[in-house]
């Protein structure tokens, strides 16, 4: 049983969650509390129904169950170029994946040229650390980790990327930093939630992703990740 009392117009979500196999029956009315000459109205629409631990987004189908895409979000031309910084720049990301360490890396966001030799990224590793990385001429510059993350918790990340100048804090711990390595120029895209190559996709929540056109300090890439 669920009940909502909206007390303001707009849409409300009901989420019905059954643990049995067999037939399931779901009946939803809609009744006011108005007083007789109050007009009210509601509409029913997009019921979804699916197996899944979490609930997820609306897939529109007809009469024919579908298989979910994988969500594939991206920035390209001048919806990238017009605000990135191909010198220096500090990227934190608030995220949460319900799966770390399945051997496989985990991506929160890539920006690269298109291709896997020119990109810098930051992403949680097959050891379940926390890890930015960036590539130049397919040659890694700078490969920075901070402590072990845990699925299905809520963190920060505040990355930095300068030449010579890298640094990397999660949860606001102390910052890692790397003085050696060059940047990668002509980046054209940036890739949220997945890497370049769409096959280490985080299959999970980015609540925030935030870009500063300038190598912040190290107490601020603190600071914004705690």
């Amino acid at each position: 049983t669920a009940v909502t009392s909206p007390t303001t117009t707009g849409r409300k979500t009901l989420l019905f969650t059954a643990n049995a196999n067999g037939t399931l029956e779901i009946r939803v009315g809609v009744g006011t509390t108005a007083t007789i000459g109050v007009t009210s109205s509601a509409t029913i629409s997009r019921p979804v129904c699916e197996a899944g631990a979490f609930a997820t987004s609306y897939i529109p189908t007809t009469s024919t169950a579908v298989t979910r895409a994988a969500d594939s979000a991206s920035m390209t031309g001048t919806n990238f170029s017009s605000w990135y910084n191909q010198s220096a720049g500090t990227f934190m990301v608030d995220w949460m994946a319900p799966v770390i360490n399945a051997g496989v890396a985990k991506y929160a966001f890539t920006a690269s040229d298109g291709t896997a030799n020119n990109r810098l990224a930051m992403y949680v590793d097959t050891s379940a650390t926390t890890t930015a990385f960036v590539v130049v001429g397919g040659a890694a510059q700078e490969q920075l980790t901070v402590a072990s993350e845990s699925p299905m918790v809520a963190t920060k990340t505040a990355t930095a990327f300068a030449a010579n100048d890298f640094a990397n804090s999660s949860r606001g711990l102390a910052v890692t930093t790397d003085t050696s390595g060059t940047m990668p120029s002509g980046l054209t895209t940036l890739t949220i939630g997945d890497s370049i190559s769409g096959s280490r996709s985080m299959n999970g929540w980015i609540r925030r992703l935030t870009y500063y056109p300038s190598r912040l300090a190290n107490s601020t890439l603190q600071a914004l990740s705690t």
